[in-house]
């Protein structure tokens, strides 16, 4: 049975899932309150990915897109996280930095509602904050090797056996969080932006647009974007050339247009912030998940069953509260 339906808005058809519109609407709020905070303490940042292009391309939100990324200069990056860690919201938090962890980009969080994934896991729903270096034409290839070595512990890329990591997690975690700290530390030291040749994700040759002369990005422009003002690239048309191809105003085949994701439901969990904790270790064990072997089915197997089960037993103690 499909996770997907066909539906048809404003001309174009496309296939939707349950709860997105909710989906979309919570990340609205989420942008709006990190463009708030942004705007009150001088903060760039500048619009991604397919919200910009659902900016130019259908004049508001891609129909069937569930996702939304910021960039963030590393000059005001760090200031940011420092600001969103310390906010004052209920069900708010960020993803990696509240379970003191690191990772070459930072989650804005809600954790009032959860998002099932394609693997069937449950994470918080959020949106993307990617640092930006500004890398001069001589240390291009040095932050590729970088960026390179660090994608083998958050794309789960190296060459561990499963053997090899299930007796030797604790030293390997230890290993990612080395790593990591050294390529914050090489993120700071790229964030003059009148040094840098090129601006970088903190993904580099990972991300979409794999890098941009600054006077594509530079001065920002403020435009609208369902409904709030916020800053973009000034050069939306090269921009998005570099991340989608000269056809970005193309739209995709019909079976591309459909959302990332598959259900987005209310957190059932009576401690909210559990969900972020419990799928930050998720991630910390994603190696083991990614591997093609038996026991690496068995074991993505055995944590979605555990995590789906905590989950229903926490939505059926609700239910029954509510008919008592």
């Amino acid at each position: 049975m499909s996770l997907f339906r066909l539906v048809k808005k404003s001309g174009c058809s496309y296939y939707s899932r349950t709860n997105l519109e909710l989906h979309q609407q919570l990340l609205l709020e989420l942008l709006n309150e990190v463009v708030e905070i942004c705007n009150q303490n001088g903060i760039d940042y500048w619009l991604d990915g397919g919200a910009v292009l659902g900016m130019v391309r259908h004049n508001g939100a891609i129909p069937w897109d569930d996702d939304i990324d910021l960039c963030v200069p590393a000059y005001d990056y760090f200031r940011l996280l420092h600001l969103l860690r310390n906010i004052n919201r209920e069900y708010r938090s960020l993803y990696y930095s509240s379970q003191n962890k690191l990772s070459w980009c930072e989650y804005y969080c809600r954790t009032d509602y959860v998002c099932e994934v394609p693997s069937r896991f449950l994470k918080p729903v959020k949106i993307d904050i990617f640092p930006i270096k500004f890398v001069p034409n001589s240390q291009l290839n040095d932050d590729e090797r970088t960026v390179k070595e660090v994608s083998k512990f958050v794309l789960g890329l190296n060459k561990y056996t499963i053997i090899d990591i299930i007796f030797k997690k604790k030293k390997y975690l230890k290993t990612k969080e080395k790593i990591m700290a050294n390529y914050y530390r090489k993120i700071k030291n790229l964030s003059s932006i009148e040094k840098g040749d090129w601006l970088i994700k903190g993904h580099g040759q990972f991300s979409p647009i794999r890098r941009v002369k600054k006077e594509v990005v530079y001065p920002l422009v403020k435009r609208r974007f369902c409904g709030i003002d916020l800053l973009t690239p000034y050069n939306l048309q090269e921009y998005l050339a570099k991340s989608y191809g000269a056809d970005y105003m193309q739209l995709p085949a019909r079976h591309k247009r459909k959302p990332y994701n598959i259900n987005t439901l209310p957190n059932a969990y009576k401690n909210k912030s559990d969900l972020v904790k419990e799928s930050v270790l998720l991630d910390d064990t994603s190696f083991l998940l990614k591997k093609k072997s038996f026991i690496g089915s068995f074991l993505k197997i055995y944590y979605l069953i555990l995590q789906r089960s905590l989950f229903f037993f926490a939505r059926l103690s609700i239910l029954l509260k509510v008919n008592r």
